[in-house]
């Protein structure tokens, strides 16, 4: 798994910085259904976090459905595929948002945006 840095200044809490890097990577498919997640102290000494702020960030993701935990085992990607097939377009509709917010602030005419977007897309 990809363990990016943290924004202690920015970006929200810790805590869902951390939820929202576990979703992009299941979503990404980094991690797959029925996925074993490393331990809350791997994953606080990679992030360079606080163990309790990894707990509650698991904690949340648990309660949502995105993660379930085998006792003894570990925590683990949900292997449900109707919800990781939601999860995904969840998170592409909150990154197009923010794409979006962004380039409204460049007051920029929905064609051209849409001429920006067709124009990345062929470029790929």
């Amino acid at each position: 798994m990809n363990y990016p840095s943290l924004k202690k200044n920015g970006n929200g809490p810790l805590y869902l910085q951390l939820v929202d890097w576990v979703l992009e990577e299941i979503s990404a498919g980094n991690l797959r259904p029925g996925d074993r997640l490393d331990s809350v102290r791997e994953i606080s000494e990679k992030h360079g976090t606080n163990p309790n702020t990894v707990q509650r960030a698991l904690t949340l993701l648990e309660e949502q459905g995105v993660i379930y935990t085998r006792t003894t085992a570990g925590k683990f990607v949900s292997q449900d595929a109707a919800f990781i097939g939601a999860l995904r377009e969840r998170v592409a509709r909150k990154r197009t948002a923010e794409f979006v917010e962004a380039v409204r602030r460049l007051h920029l005419t929905d064609d051209e945006i849409l001429e920006s977007v067709t124009s990345a897309l062929r470029a790929v």
